[in-house]
């Protein structure tokens, strides 16, 4: 499945892209969305607390609860599950909670990986089996190089950020395109825009949106539609092949290729998710 390349900050994600070295970690601030402006929806994420577990491993890493199933965006054809979850140094996962247990294990190329990767994969992982669960589905979600392998008859995403993992599920859709991204300062927005969006693009930007939600939110849109066209792509798109063309409230659309796509949005004081369907 082509991908913008594997699951990182956005900056990071860019800065690899476009350079030879990198780029050091970017701790993102948290900056609380205008909240005088209501037309944008707001998402309220539940405090934390722990959840029924045990890690094996080096160390124990804690899902962070209550593990959250309900559709923000109100799809009845979609089955979610959203948690949150900290880094630690793991091996494999055991999970009892209101859904049941899921127990998951590393795949052998990820034993060696960093403490990170592993418990994003793990957090991602468990997430798609509780999400398949929930809709009686098979839970058992293959691989093919790190793209998910999904049942046979089922479109799937998961998405994960730098301390939440998502995955949505649906038996109606031919393909779903799922991204969660924490938000971007607008300094580094600033730096980074050109190789996302155009000034046309930008020039979409509501007052309501500071610069760096915009940036995230247009990022993210994109992540989205890629991962949800990418089952039909031979190689893998540019930012710029993808342009913003509309924005409203809870909702966007991405014209690519000839083709306008409708991508919804939720944000947070932290982070964002966007979401692309693909009818049958």
């Amino acid at each position: 499945m082509p991908r913008l390349g594997p699951r990182k900050n956005p900056a990071l994600r860019i800065a690899d892209r476009h350079t030879t070295s990198g780029a050091a970690a970017i701790h993102a601030k948290e900056k609380w969305f205008h909240t005088h402006a209501p037309i944008f929806p707001i998402e309220c994420r539940v405090a934390p607390g722990f959840a029924n577990h045990l890690c094996a491993g080096h160390g124990a890493t804690m899902i962070l609860a209550p593990i959250r199933t309900e559709n923000p965006f109100g799809d009845p054809h979609l089955a979610w599950c959203d948690v949150g979850f900290a880094v630690s140094d793991m091996q494999m996962l055991q999970h009892d909670g209101p859904l049941g247990p899921v127990t998951l294990h590393l795949p052998k190329d990820l034993a060696q990986a960093v403490a990170k990767r592993r418990s994003e994969y793990l957090a991602g992982r468990l997430v798609a089996a509780l999400a398949l669960r929930q809709s009686g589905l098979p839970e058992t979600v293959g691989r093919n190089g790190c793209a998910p392998v999904w049942p046979e008859g089922v479109a799937g995403s998961i998405t994960h950020s730098k301390d939440r993992a998502i995955a949505a599920v649906s038996t109606r859709y031919r393909s779903l395109g799922l991204d969660c991204e924490a938000l971007v300062s607008t300094d580094r927005a600033m730096q980074l825009a050109a190789t996302i969006f155009s000034e046309t693009e930008a020039r979409l930007r509501p007052d309501a949106l500071s610069f760096g939600t915009f940036f995230t939110l247009v990022f993210s849109a994109k992540e989205a539609l890629y991962k949800a066209l990418s089952p039909q792509l031979t190689s893998i798109p540019g930012f710029h092949e993808a342009a913003l063309t509309a924005l409203d409230p809870g909702v966007m659309a991405i014209t690519m290729h000839g083709q306008t796509h409708r991508i919804r949005f939720r944000l947070s004081a932290q982070d964002c998710v966007t979401l692309a369907i693909l009818e049958s």
